[in-house]
């Protein structure tokens, strides 16, 4: 009798653990996933004195930002930055730019994401970083003004303003840029008869100016459980363009002449 006591003793035993293994090995592989994330407080980047959301993210440890972009052949690639959950609207700047104008103290953490979690998918790449927003951060603005100098044509100024903000549960980011662009191109070419006798020498001049302007607005929102997004860009280039060509006969008896074209581009 003892012995089929400890035969029946033996066999519940056995039933217990495939009952129970399972559901452990299972908790222990969601342990696992879970421990593969990682999440960073403001405190954790006080060490490095950030002053904006960019710095914390270049802070991450192990991680390399995305910004994703045009790849011929190939479409457009998605970046490896989300805010609030969220792939920013990126048609008019990268997310590192829209990083950059994210103060620090307006981040109340930053997710290494490696493994999916909640519904954000990682689109191809190992890992994300999920930048998470306190509940009042405020209307980011931007604004650049630049000015450049081209030696023997001119100026170029210009400037640009943007301002990313949530409606609802809408994220947008609109902004306009402009600039003046004036530029030129010379080059000299020189021309020699088959005994290699230098027979002319020209100097090609191009000068183009005029106005380059763009407007853009990009949003992005969840309607149920489709993610919808809004990219649309509209812009106008104008430029005046003259070229001068002054050739300068090394032959005996020619003179030298310029031929001026002019062209207009809209």
């Amino acid at each position: 009798m003892m012995n089929i006591k400890s035969i029946i003793r033996a066999c519940v035993l056995a039933s217990f653990c495939l009952l129970h293994f399972p559901a452990l090995a299972q908790g222990t592989g969601a342990e696992s996933q879970a421990s593969e994330n990682a999440t960073y407080p403001p405190d954790f980047f006080q060490r490095y004195q950030v002053n904006t959301a960019l710095e914390m993210v270049n802070r991450v440890p192990g991680f390399s930002l995305d910004d994703g972009g045009d790849l011929r052949g190939f479409g457009t690639s998605v970046g490896n930055i989300l805010i609030n959950d969220k792939r920013p609207s990126t048609k008019g700047d990268a997310p590192s730019a829209i990083l950059a104008r994210i103060s620090a103290d307006q981040v109340e953490k930053i997710e290494l994401i490696r493994v999916k979690v909640r519904d954000i998918d990682l689109q191809g790449h190992i890992e994300v970083v999920n930048v998470v927003l306190n509940a009042d951060s405020p209307a980011i603005y931007r604004w650049e003004l630049h000015f450049r100098e081209t030696v023997g044509t001119g100026s170029s100024p210009g400037g640009s303003i943007s301002l990313s903000d949530n409606w609802n549960d809408v994220e947008f980011n609109v902004g306009v840029d402009a600039r003046w662009a004036k530029f030129g191109d010379p080059g000299t070419v020189s021309t020699f008869d088959g005994d290699g006798v230098l027979t002319e020498i020209r100097t090609n001049t191009d000068n183009a100016d005029g106005p380059t302007a763009n407007a853009y607005l990009n949003a992005s929102s969840w309607l149920g459980e489709t993610f919808t997004q809004l990219n649309s860009r509209v812009g106008i280039e104008n430029r005046d363009i003259m070229f001068f060509f002054d050739n300068v006969p090394q032959l005996p008896g020619e003179d030298p002449n310029r031929e001026i074209i002019t062209t207009l581009r809209r």
